[in-house]
């Protein structure tokens, strides 16, 4: 019989497949898998109702019983798996999208130097004459606008330009963060996107000790295409003193918590199928095996909008069959996919720049006597004075200008496809912003293109995790 409290749900209805629900024949198999949680189905009895569902391609049906039993039935009801109406839903995705944008969460993308790098990478479209760093005042001033906020949960991200050309500042500002958290009941993370040549033992210790746990650090292949595309400023080499860094951390016993992802920039150049094998052969020797590292491989774009004459960016259509051969190339080395990893979860494909909560924050100045922090949406348009939505004041307010409502919507619904889209909770239609400002149409992340490879490798990940 059916729960008391869920009887009146069923009772006399029909139902649908929630869209959040894919649905695909693994062999003789049927399997459900639901973007909302992760839950997975696998059918493979032929005279199941559910698979005689599928297999006639009903739209609706009605409640169905197994030898005078709702059980099944009743989980696929209470799991989201099927609905009476596809609101309910859109309603869930509605909610969701709402926490991610509570005023209880804050997440902050400090540019704690603003562009300045010690690298001169060649397809980096930041400005590195741009130096100021955060000092002591705009530590205060951070601090004190975080206060003004009643938080559940804060995020911090270090950013650049080399955030750790400013390591002290990660350091005690961290450290006054942890203090405050613990006085407030609030669940700190903190983060950091490094070019790792500065990532000594010695400061990772201290950086871990702050709650800096995880890492986005860049390897760009082999030696010799890593220093073509990522020298330093002086156009010596920097992967040997990386790769060193990352070396000695991995040797740290597993006790000590922490999450390294290895990015790998790559074009036609540095990607061939001998380098890929070489370059992830490598990376196994000396990270396989420790699931605190990830890899997520990315094709090089022309992030600087130039023309491209030394070959260095690629065409979607070959960066599409590239990613993809690097994917799982990836995973047959022993590694996880950061791609796959993000997947799994909700907003992997989605933008923090259409966030109400989340800020990239720069240290500027109004005046030589009135210092403030400027506030940013993306952390790629820069130089768009579109991208500039406000400041933070002397007293730690902040002060919004009439460029913020071309970032945040409001919806997770930004254009019509999007409210039976299965990708929508990963996506919110939002996987660019930016190229929304640009073009003034909301584009789709390629990924749910592939909606049931996708399936594939996430329940393999789950699987073996």
């Amino acid at each position: 019989m059916f729960s008391n409290d869920i009887t009146d749900k069923i009772t006399g209805n029909r139902y649908e497949f929630s869209f959040l629900v894919t649905k695909y024949k693994d062999g003789n198999a049927w399997v459900l898998y639901n973007w909302l949680d992760t839950q997975n189905v696998k059918i493979d009895d032929s005279y199941h109702p559910i698979y005689q569902i599928l297999e006639s391609n009903q739209v609706t049906f009605p409640p169905f019983e197994i030898e005078d039993d709702f059980s099944e039935f009743e989980f696929l009801l209470e799991h989201k798996f099927i609905v009476s109406n596809q609101d309910e839903t859109r309603n869930i995705v509605q909610e969701k999208y709402k926490e991610t944008n509570s005023n209880k969460k804050l997440n902050l993308i400090l540019m704690v130097v603003n562009e300045a790098c010690n690298f001169d990478c060649v397809y980096c479209y930041e400005d590195h004459s741009q130096k100021q760093k955060m000092g002591e005042y705009d530590k205060l001033l951070l601090k004190q606008f975080i206060e003004k906020h009643s938080l559940q949960e804060l995020g911090i991200d270090y950013f650049g330009g080399e955030p750790l050309l400013n390591s002290d500042f990660l350091l005690s500002f961290n450290k006054m963060m942890i203090e405050l958290s613990n006085e407030r009941n609030i669940n700190f993370t903190s983060s950091i996107t490094t070019n790792g040549y500065l990532l000594t033992k010695e400061l990772f210790e201290r950086l871990i000790n702050v709650r800096i746990n995880n890492y986005q650090i860049t390897l760009d292949g082999l030696k010799e295409d890593h220093n073509k595309l990522r020298p330093l400023k002086n156009g010596k080499g920097t992967f040997d003193t990386i790769y060193s860094n990352l070396k000695t951390i991995a040797q740290l016993p597993e006790s000590v918590h922490f999450s390294i992802t290895i990015r790998i920039n790559f074009n036609t150049l540095t990607a061939t199928d001998e380098k890929r094998n070489e370059f992830l052969n490598l990376l196994s020797q000396d990270f396989g095996g420790d699931s605190r590292f990830s890899i997520h491989a990315h094709s090089i774009g022309n992030w600087k909008g130039e023309e491209d004459k030394e070959g260095v960016y690629m065409k979607e259509n070959v960066a599409q069959e590239l990613n993809q051969k690097y994917d799982n190339e990836v995973q047959s080395f022993g590694f996880n996919s950061f791609k796959i990893i993000n997947y799994a979860y909700k907003e992997s494909s989605s933008c923090f720049a259409d966030k109400s909560n989340s800020f990239v924050i720069f240290p500027a100045e109004l005046s030589p006597d009135r210092k403030i922090l400027k506030v940013q949406k993306c952390n790629i348009a820069l130089k768009n004075p579109l991208n500039t939505t406000g400041y933070i004041s002397e007293n730690g307010d902040m002060i919004f200008n009439s460029n913020w409502h071309h970032w945040v919507k409001g919806t997770p619904f930004k254009k019509q496809g999007c409210q039976n889209c299965f990708f929508v909770l990963n996506c919110y239609g939002s996987s660019c912003p930016l190229n929304t400002l640009l073009t003034g149409e909301v584009t789709c992340p390629i990924e749910k293109t592939k909606e049931i490879e996708l399936v594939k490798d996430i329940l393999n990940f789950i699987e073996n995790n």
